[in-house]
């Protein structure tokens, strides 16, 4: 195991040999025993138990997690993303490719472009840790009940549920997309994002509001407990699938 870590890491340096489409992957940093995860494909579901230090992949299929009162379960995805699934939610990723730069020469540490990643938040709360990219190919989606959210570069907690979706920019920006109407509207940091359904063509109404001082506090000091151990995990390509690894 040294060894093929001493690899990984040896290789941040080297030029990539080849590029192409991979499943990307959400590796398991923490969660309660006997927390269980549905793995839905267009015609049958099939149901696990989630382990800890476990990267999942899938193509066609979507993965769902669903935690229970006083359950949180935090996640690391191989584009950067932490999300951080609070009690009583239903988050799923629904898909999720990076163009990989490196993935015959293996074992290496992965090196991407551009990625898509489909996420949705049906219920519940989530803290979020988006990096930012620029690239017109890449977009990281968070779906919800009522809109749709592009995050990027930026930190949130999302509330979602169907009567209404809260959108806390702590840092960064999101853009609320209607999936009606196709129109955008960007909400800045230390701003809320509040979604709620509206009858006519327009199908929501997005307005926002300032985050109270002492809630932008809380919020930003819950991110950084979240992230402060990002970095203990790395993503190798290894026989062509991308795989978290522990380092720390």
């Amino acid at each position: 195991m040294k060894r093929i870590l001493t690899l990984l890491l040896a290789t941040l340096s080297l030029n990539v040999l080849s590029e192409d489409f991979l499943s990307g992957g959400t590796y398991v940093m923490s969660a309660p025993d006997g927390i269980k995860y549905n793995l839905i494909g267009q015609v049958s579901t099939e149901t696990d138990n989630l382990i800890v230090g476990r990267t999942y992949s899938s193509d066609t299929e979507s993965i769902e997690i669903t935690t229970a009162s006083s359950q949180t379960v935090l996640l690391k995805l191989s584009n950067e993303i932490l999300v951080e699934l609070q009690p009583d939610s239903k988050f799923s990723v629904d898909g999720f490719n990076q163009m990989v730069k490196n993935d015959d020469a293996e074992p290496m540490v992965v090196v991407y472009t551009d990625y898509i990643a489909n996420l949705n938040l049906l219920e519940g709360d989530a803290y979020i840790s988006s990096p930012t990219y620029d690239s017109a190919n890449t977009m990281n989606v968070l779906q919800t009940p009522l809109a749709n959210l592009e995050l990027s570069g930026g930190k949130y907690l999302v509330k979602s549920s169907q009567k209404f979706v809260i959108c806390y920019v702590i840092d960064g920006s999101v853009k609320v997309f209607n999936p009606k109407t196709n129109k955008k509207e960007t909400v800045e940091d230390g701003q809320m994002a509040f979604i709620v359904p509206f009858p006519g063509e327009t199908g929501v109404m997005v307005t926002s509001k300032t985050i109270e001082p002492g809630e932008l506090l809380g919020q930003t000091n819950k991110v950084k407990e979240i992230e402060k151990n990002k970095d203990s995990v790395i993503f190798a390509v290894i026989n062509k699938k991308i795989v978290g690894i522990k380092v720390k």
